[in-house]
């Protein structure tokens, strides 16, 4: 696994900048490469992993582009290596209420259709002492049209897209505090 990008800041102006490469394949949730995978002396393939722009204004930033995953999350319900591309949309700062909100393209369908995901979430950030809490509640939905025909790789092809929707709710928590020189962090 490799990686290799910059972000570049422009605190003047409140924006920021960022691009990436990585190595793997097209899968979504990995980076990994091996070499002579497949073929003797097989090179391995490094991609775009991530290019965005982001501008902050007051206590708000949005973001526009593939980047790293912007909602509070463990990688039990998004691995870490996913990248949402579109636009979101940030209210809050380090600590207290927070709120994101976004809409990215989630799958491309017959060439000229693109399943779209929209999600949100609302949560706090807070101290108590040295310890550090966060808990969020969000609410993600998928287009019907990525249940619809051609996604055989979702096994969700024989859905009836009239009948069923794609709508997931999810509650999040996160603790963390020091243990002698260590940070331990408990997550659910």
């Amino acid at each position: 696994r490799f990686r290799l990008g910059g972000i570049w800041d422009n605190k003047a102006e409140n924006w920021q900048v960022g691009a990436g490469l990585a190595t793997g394949s097209d899968d979504p949730t990995s980076t990994n490469d091996t070499w002579s995978e497949s073929k003797t002396f097989e090179t391995g393939d490094i991609r775009l992993d991530y290019a965005y722009a982001k501008h902050k204004w007051n206590d708000f930033a949005f973001t526009l582009g593939q980047a790293e995953n912007p909602y509070k999350s463990s990688w039990v319900f998004w691995d870490g290596d996913v990248r949402l591309s579109g636009l979101t949309a940030q209210y809050g700062q380090k600590d207290g209420i927070f709120a994101t909100l976004g809409g990215y393209g989630a799958k491309l369908v017959n060439d000229d259709n693109t399943a779209t995901l929209v999600a949100g979430q609302a949560g706090y950030k807070g101290k108590v002492g040295s310890a550090k809490y966060t808990l969020a509640a969000g609410y993600q939905t998928y287009s019907k049209s990525l249940i619809n025909e051609g996604n055989a790789a979702f096994e969700l092809d024989r859905v009836d897209e009239d009948k069923y929707e794609l709508n997931i709710g999810d509650l999040y928590g996160d603790g963390s505090f020091p243990v002698g020189d260590v940070k331990l962090k408990l997550y659910g």
